[in-house]
């Protein structure tokens, strides 16, 4: 089966089940950037723990053969990092896509699993010559619940495929828990993945 989107809608706006807005202006920021930098296939947000006041990643860069964000996960948020802006990696917890990117790229692969896949996203749009640029001033509480071991497994104890990090075309033949809802105001649909795979396009920094 194939999700229907309306036609105007131009941007999905991307949660993951264990992360949230860290205040009110988080959307707000990302389409404020979007609108000013028409260039960019990917916005992302700063990733902050769950209370919203230490950081996990604020964007990240190629840099000897790995992917490496250059902030140490867990140090305050001083707003060191706020001047950051084209990177090459993004988590897409918190993430705002155009919709012509997803139809672009393919999709994620959720081969890459939970801690790949926003990394392999990001990196088949920059070998395209996309710009993938971070928006500090939107700010993501991500829990991060499978990389501390909490998240949902199979009764076999491995990751369910329910719960990868997959975004759009395809519904999952799981129950799905997610919402898609369409904000006409934004030309925006807003992506709340709940507990499975709500989308897939042919086969992505948790």
């Amino acid at each position: 089966r194939t999700a229907q989107v309306d036609t105007s809608t131009k941007m999905l706006w991307l949660l993951h089940d264990d992360s949230r807005p860290a205040d009110d202006r988080c959307l707000e920021a990302l389409l404020d950037a979007w609108r000013n930098t028409p260039t960019a296939a990917l916005l992302g947000a700063k990733q902050l723990d769950w209370e919203g006041t230490h950081l996990h990643a604020v964007g990240a860069y190629a840099a000897s053969h790995r992917v490496t964000t250059l902030v140490v996960d867990g140090e305050p948020d001083q707003e060191q990092y706020d001047t950051r802006r084209d990177v090459f990696a993004v988590s897409l917890a918190g993430a705002l896509v155009p919709v012509n990117t997803v139809t672009a790229v393919g999709g994620v692969n959720p081969w890459f699993g939970t801690f790949d896949e926003s990394d392999d996203f990001c990196r088949r749009l920059c070998r395209n010559g996309k710009r993938v640029v971070v928006v500090p001033q939107a700010r993501i509480a991500h829990r991060r619940a499978r990389w501390d071991g909490v998240g949902q497994r199979s009764s076999a104890g491995r990751e369910s495929s329910c719960n990868s990090h997959s975004i759009f075309v395809e519904v999952s033949t799981c129950a799905v828990r997610s919402t898609l809802a369409t904000a006409s105001a934004n030309d925006l649909a807003w992506v709340t993945r709940t507990s499975c795979t709500l989308m897939r396009c042919g086969s992505g920094t948790s």
